[in-house]
């Protein structure tokens, strides 16, 4: 993501606006919510995918130190690789026959 206009940084910004509003955050009790490790890894990916774009373009601003922007790169990359891990568990071929 690289901003360096207006209209690009209206861009990225509707993105990131549009893929954290996929979350349909709501307020819950986590005592109601069974927690089992499948559940919070499902939910982890899902919610770091809907943030994705917002550290994307973190990762891309220059005001942030280079090391800093590197070791972001990294987690990305790292979180990309498990939520393409998570993906291929769930899709299981001909399961819907």
């Amino acid at each position: 993501m690289n901003i360096t206009t207006y209209e690009a940084a209206a861009a990225a910004y509707a993105e990131i606006d549009s893929s954290i509003a996929t979350l349909k955050i709501q307020p819950h009790d986590p005592m109601t919510i069974v927690q089992t490790p499948a559940n919070r890894l499902t939910r982890v990916v899902t919610i770091y995918r809907a943030v994705r774009p917002l550290l994307s373009g973190i990762a891309s601003l220059s005001l942030v130190p280079a090391s800093w922007r590197s070791a972001l790169q990294l987690f990305i990359v790292a979180l990309d690789g498990l939520a393409g891990e998570v993906a291929a568990v769930d899709f299981k071929a001909g399961k819907d026959l």
